[in-house]
């Protein structure tokens, strides 16, 4: 995978992501008491660099952050991925049928239990950083579940590509020369 391969939008989610969770250590490292800033700082931007990689690489080991992306469109009712062979076809669309409903519903309850830890920091403490904290925390946490939610209606047609997919493998399994 190049990087030149990866478009704007593909840019724009690694950035949010590695500024998100940098800020969020920020907001973490206020909690340990007398930790020098420059630390606080180093770490937030090891943190981004980490995430940005993290990102980067699951896009290539998945083949490609645009055969990622097709086969994503894909599922979600657009063309079949050209060049994309059956057997990385399974290996996505095994991952994406493997999450299901319930991953979204832990990730909507996580959510929920932080927005109640902060309503009860407000009413204990009244510590902005603390609130700002599990505020985030817990906004993350429901966006990720209600994401995974929105995108459930794909699941039937995900699972449907993936029997497909599958006997497709084992055709070509099956046609070559013992």
């Amino acid at each position: 995978m190049r990087l030149r391969e990866i478009d704007g939008f593909g840019w724009l989610r690694v950035v949010a992501v590695a500024v998100i969770m940098a800020a969020g250590w920020l907001l973490i490292s206020t909690e340990i008491p007398h930790l020098p800033e420059f630390v606080r700082a180093g770490v937030a931007v090891a943190v981004a660099v980490a995430i940005a990689l993290l990102m980067i690489l699951t896009w290539r080991r998945q083949g490609g952050y645009t055969r990622t992306e097709s086969l994503r469109h894909w599922v979600r009712g657009g063309s079949e991925p050209k060049g994309v062979t059956p057997r990385a076809r399974v290996r996505y669309l095994a991952g994406v049928v493997g999450r299901g409903v319930s991953y979204a519903y832990l990730q909507l309850g996580v959510g929920g239990i932080w927005l109640v830890v902060s309503a009860f920091d407000v009413v204990n403490h009244g510590d902005l950083p603390r609130l700002s904290l599990h505020l985030l925390t817990g906004v993350i946490w429901a966006a990720a579940g209600a994401n995974a939610l929105r995108i459930r209606k794909w699941l039937p047609r995900a699972q449907r590509l993936l029997d497909e997919s599958r006997r497709q493998e084992y055709l070509e399994i099956e046609a070559r020369p013992a």
